[in-house]
């Protein structure tokens, strides 16, 4: 080895061991962060301008993030947690429902037919500290929640008309394993999880009669409604939170500008793809009315009876974990509050 290399690298050592990192040295570091979004998709290119380019330029290249799609993965999505834990990935943007080792990782990521709008979830989120659960959550793996958001209230395509929970009595629904297939059981469903890329086709057979798949949106993106013409908006079952988390090692890493730079975009995110993304089912929705597809709006009182419905479900889940509960409760005395239970 060289001289010149040798003492670089004795150098480097020296900084590490005084704990400083190679950033304060001038070592350019890359992030390696996965997602479950396709990087041919509207949410993971919102993400990348909005997140990612503005941080890599405002850090000259000393600190760059890259975001590896579920169509061009780094580690397997479902592996993503553990992946970050033990440093083959620095984090994750994805949903804690696929977490669901720990009951307040599924609850925070998706309780199924808690909320109404991705405002309401928010304000319990910021203004209620509702997040602290799922940072604690977190940190006892040795991970830091950097950001989060919600996505829009998702929607069911179906073969028929649903036009309250009555409706789903002896349905054939297609939904993803976990709390929210538990619910559709409960209101007298035959559940299916068949993997969403599979959806289209069984529609188009008639294998189910619906399909829980994703927000409006994505259900148009994925030409759903060609083989299924009834919908509803705004929806009542699940709306998902999307959170970054890095490995607690890597966030020490950084330096405290880059913390500040980064967590300032991701506060700006948190608001602002609620926004996006509700603007954009406006538009699509437009669209599938052109196409004849019937857009169904439950009342107030519907969408009330679908969450009690929903509670004996929370309350299962609640009761596998002491932390589980307390975010149970946490979460009903909320609604309540607000006149939602």
């Amino acid at each position: 080895m060289p001289l010149f290399s040798l003492k670089a690298h004795l150098a480097i050592l020296l900084l590490f061991l005084s704990g400083l990192s190679p950033i304060d040295f001038g070592q350019a570091m890359t992030l390696h962060i996965q997602t479950n979004q396709d990087s041919q998709g509207v949410d993971y290119e919102y993400f990348r301008s909005q997140v990612i380019e503005p941080f890599n330029q405002a850090t000259n290249g000393r600190v760059k993030i890259e975001l590896h799609g579920s169509d061009k993965p780094k580690v397997d999505i479902y592996g993503a947690f553990n992946a970050a834990r033990f440093g083959e990935i620095d984090g994750f943007m994805m949903t804690p429902q696929y977490w669901s080792h720990d009951p307040v990782f599924s609850m925070m990521g998706s309780l199924v037919a808690a909320w109404d709008s991705p405002l309401s979830y928010l304000n319990w989120l910021e203004q209620h500290n509702g997040i602290r659960y799922l940072e604690d959550a977190y940190q006892e793996k040795n991970l830091r929640l950097v950001g989060y958001t919600v996505n829009n209230i998702e929607s069911i395509v179906s073969r028929v008309p649903l036009r309250s929970v009555d409706d789903f009595k002896n349905l054939t629904i297609r939904t993803p394993r976990g709390i929210v297939s538990d619910y559709f059981q409960s209101l007298g469903a035959n559940t299916r999880p068949i993997e969403l890329p599979e959806v289209g086709e069984i529609l188009k057979r008639g294998a189910v009669d619906a399909c829980d798949a994703s927000n409006v949106s994505v259900n148009r993106r994925l030409d759903l409604y060609k083989h299924a013409k009834y919908t509803n908006y705004p929806g009542f079952h699940s709306m998902p939170l999307i959170d970054f988390v890095l490995r607690d090692k890597t966030w020490q890493s950084l330096n405290e500008n880059d913390k500040a730079i980064l967590t300032k975009l991701l506060r700006a995110w948190r608001w602002n793809y609620p926004k996006m993304i509700i603007a954009r089912a406006k538009s699509d929705l437009e669209e599938l009315r052109k196409q004849g597809v019937e857009v169904i709006s439950w009342s107030d009182d519907s969408i009330i009876e679908a969450r009690r419905k929903a509670f004996p479900i929370w309350k299962k889940y609640g009761e596998k974990s002491p932390k589980a509960r307390q975010l149970l409760d946490a979460i009903t005395q909320y609604l309540k509050s607000e006149n939602k239970l």
